[in-house]
């Protein structure tokens, strides 16, 4: 937040705008919501579509928005509501904990991917030769999310 509230102060100085930081779920905008002082603008790194159901009523729907179109259709289905309202997007995330087999890319000489056309690639490369790619527990039922946002980014040439 140190970085991105004078970015936007500087962007938008003719508006009141308070950052409020909580914890990686949504209730924080819960709490919120039930003391009718929901925020105009919420971001959350971390939610569970199930625990932000309660907050649907309140929130926008992007579905007709150009903003959903810089995205990849399949990153934004999860966000979807059984109406196919979309009333959170992926934002600013990178995927965590990603760690590279050095010696497995060197083994079988592939590069190590630097951008999202190139780590498909790669990943189909070792598929090819039945190597597991990519492998993430989703245990949590926010935990697909991780790789979903990272799909979401938008390439830069």
């Amino acid at each position: 937040m140190k970085n991105i509230a004078p970015y936007i102060h500087e962007q938008f100085p003719d508006q009141d705008i308070e950052f409020i930081i909580g914890n990686n779920d949504t209730d924080l905008s819960s709490y919120f919501k039930e003391h009718g002082e929901l925020p105009d603008i919420m971001t959350v790194r971390r939610f569970s579509g199930t625990d932000a159901q309660d907050l649907q009523p309140y929130l926008m729907d992007f579905a007709s928005y150009d903003v959903v179109s810089k995205y990849y259709s399949y990153a934004v289905e999860y966000y979807k509501d059984t109406d196919d309202e979309i009333q959170w997007l992926p934002i600013c995330a990178i995927p965590q904990t990603i760690i590279a087999n050095k010696t497995l890319f060197d083994q079988y000489g592939i590069k190590v991917p630097e951008n999202y056309e190139e780590y498909v690639q790669v990943c189909q490369q070792f598929y090819d030769k039945d190597i597991k790619p990519y492998s993430m527990d989703l245990a949590e039922d926010w935990s697909n999310q991780e790789i979903i946002q990272a799909a979401a980014i938008g390439l830069k040439g």
